[in-house]
């Protein structure tokens, strides 16, 4: 549970908080530059800031994450 508490107080920036919401949503790296209009390596350098800044390195912790966040829902 500490490492969940840890990850809830780190701060993420707007759109790296819309990339998390996009990854747990299951979209892929390049549907998510599409949909926020940039390039896939930018995305996926974001994506790797993210996984290192709440050190988590699974999908499923992400979308935990997300969720406990609330970026997305399991319902969507």
């Amino acid at each position: 549970m500490e490492k969940t508490t840890h990850t809830h107080t780190v701060i993420l920036t707007e759109k790296e908080s819309s990339i998390l919401r996009y990854i747990a949503e299951g979209k892929t790296i390049g549907q998510i530059a599409i949909l926020i209009s940039s390039p896939v390596a930018e995305v996926e350098i974001a994506r790797q800031n993210i996984m290192e800044k709440l050190q988590l390195f699974t999908i499923a912790e992400l979308t935990k994450n997300a969720i406990q966040r609330g970026l997305t829902t399991i319902n969507e």
